[in-house]
């Protein structure tokens, strides 16, 4: 659970000497922003670290994205075991994998359909390219986008550029899985000090990002070197508001 506070001092004299009062409205001076911001890059770290073990959330041992999350028998992955860039056949290839291969903890066929895919601002001309053509990108064939017909097709795409992977993608499932625990929502107060006269302005919120099932997310997390490899180029929103609230 995250618990952050933070705040400012605006002395009397500063209000005083200054001619444009209305610039010390509390409002003005950019602490909603500061959590807004430092609460999108928590939401992101979900993500950025979703390949790195934190023993204390998932539990199964695994982290969020690997290629072998245990079963009562055998076991199944959310990544490819070998990262691929994005593009027409490997984001096919994460919503069939999806669709066919994924299973419950007792090794029974699960209906899991991909919803959205998410990626980091360099992506972004990439997933529109996906996303955004009715025929097949680019070919100068006349076959329809299958992108968007296979398994009932992707609902959307997301830019978020709080994440720190250039060539990282993610796609997310309807399995429910993400969660976002908001325990004390953004407050901010002010008081004027008795000794000093000084403004004191203060904020605080308490929240949580955490994760309970991997079906929730698949990802891939290829290098730079591999993107530039193939000739990809450096070229992304908030995606925790589309997390889950327990109920």
């Amino acid at each position: 659970m995250k618990e952050l506070s933070l705040g400012y001092i605006v002395t009397r004299k500063a209000v005083e000497d200054n001619q444009y009062r209305a610039e010390f409205n509390p409002s003005n001076l950019g602490l909603q922003d500061v959590f807004a911001t430092t609460k999108e890059i928590y939401a992101a770290n979900i993500l950025n670290m979703g390949t790195v073990l934190d023993p204390t959330i998932g539990g199964d041992s695994k982290p969020l994205f690997d290629i072998a999350h245990p079963l009562d028998t055998g076991s199944v992955a959310n990544k490819p075991a070998t990262d691929i860039d994005l593009n027409e056949s490997t984001l096919l290839t994460s919503m069939t994998t999806i669709r066919n291969n994924w299973v419950d903890e007792r090794n029974i066929k699960i209906s899991a359909r991909a919803e959205l895919v998410v990626v980091p601002t360099a992506l972004e001309p990439v997933i529109v390219r996906l996303l955004r053509t009715t025929l097949r990108p680019g070919t100068n064939d006349n076959d329809v986008n299958a992108i968007q017909h296979v398994g009932g097709g992707l609902r959307d795409y997301i830019v978020n550029e709080f994440l720190t992977s250039n060539f990282a993608w993610f796609v997310k499932t309807d399995k429910r899985g993400l969660i976002y625990y908001d325990r004390v929502p953004f407050e901010m107060d002010m008081y004027v000090d008795f000794d000093t006269d000084n403004l004191k302005v203060k904020g605080r919120e308490r929240y949580a990002f955490s994760y309970f099932d991997w079906r929730a997310m698949y990802a891939s997390f290829p290098t730079r070197l591999k993107a530039m490899q193939r000739g990809e180029t450096d070229g992304a929103s908030s995606c925790w508001s589309d997390w889950q609230q327990p109920p």
